[in-house]
């Protein structure tokens, strides 16, 4: 889908919303600014990693080796939601790319290198693959990136 967005849009930026996405105000967050190639929001739940928890680590080093990412490339995200720290981890339900960026390509490159590699943790846990392979498309891309604030996308789960 991300694909075929990129080859019929006609606008400068392409938004990728899931269907249980519901609007409550106009999104502006969206809109990128010139310094800007992608914007999301980072994901708190797992696979996060998250200071003095390195469950997920081990997940994260055997996929960002996939795509020549360092996880100390990986930077620290400030949610602003009084949660601590984390590694930057998209969340794939909300975020926008330029079109004129290699977002595009490299995402579904991304996406078909990382399921075929099926990379799982010892635990069983599965992660979706199109989150996952987000922050090493951003950071191995080199794409200008924006941390989506919790007005431009405030994420339910259930237990909320």
């Amino acid at each position: 889908a991300v694909a075929v967005a990129q080859r019929v849009a006609k606008t400068g930026s392409v938004a990728w919303v899931d269907s249980d996405v519901l609007f409550a105000a106009p999104p502006k967050g969206l809109l990128l600014t010139g310094a800007e190639d992608f914007a999301a929001r980072s994901e708190f739940l797992p696979p996060a990693i998250v200071p003095e928890n390195p469950a997920h680590i081990a997940y994260w080093r055997n996929v960002l080796s996939l795509f020549k990412v360092d996880i100390n490339d990986v930077p620290w995200v400030d949610r602003l939601d009084g949660r601590p720290l984390q590694k930057m981890y998209f969340n794939s339900g909300v975020f926008v790319w330029r079109r004129a960026s290699t977002f595009a390509a490299a995402y579904v490159a991304a996406f078909r290198t990382l399921y075929s590699a099926r990379i799982g943790q010892r635990n069983g846990a599965f992660h979706f693959i199109d989150q996952v392979v987000l922050t090493p498309v951003v950071l191995r891309e080199k794409l200008r990136w924006r941390h989506l604030n919790a007005d431009e996308h405030f994420m339910l789960f259930q237990g909320f």
